[in-house]
């Protein structure tokens, strides 16, 4: 059965104006290059909120486009998923009939044993 599934996989890629964005980025930091002194502490402050600001933004950028891209993953494994679960439901319907029979077969075992036990206790004259 598993030999008829196909699975084809496309690694997810990324396109983007990475290094662009990367040296005007740079470029604009410089303008956050600042000693802090007692005249400046509001503005270092502000700058501080700004840039963690724009951090933000480019950190729940990064977090959609992960997420967009996983969504194949995610769908990819639920179903798989699925064909598990159906072969495990299936193996545990035959682990349960196993269990049944073994019980019944135990029991039988152990009423023949009583039996024996029984006739040979009467055969050399033991009582309960």
């Amino acid at each position: 059965m598993i030999e008829n599934i196909q699975i084809r996989a496309t690694l997810p890629t990324f396109q983007g104006n990475f290094e662009e964005v990367k040296i005007k980025l740079s470029e604009g930091l410089k303008l956050y290059e600042i000693g802090v002194t007692a005249d400046n502490l509001k503005d270092a402050n502000a700058m501080a909120t700004e840039l963690n600001k724009l951090s933000g933004e480019l950190d729940k950028l990064r977090k959609e486009k992960v997420k967009e891209v996983s969504a194949p993953i995610k769908e990819f494994e639920d179903k798989v998923k699925e064909l598990v679960g159906m072969c495990q439901d299936s193996r545990q319907k035959i682990l349960e009939q196993v269990k049944v029979f073994e019980d019944e077969e135990r029991a039988k075992c152990l009423e023949l044993l009583k039996k024996e036990a029984s006739e040979i206790w009467e055969k050399l004259g033991i009582r309960e």
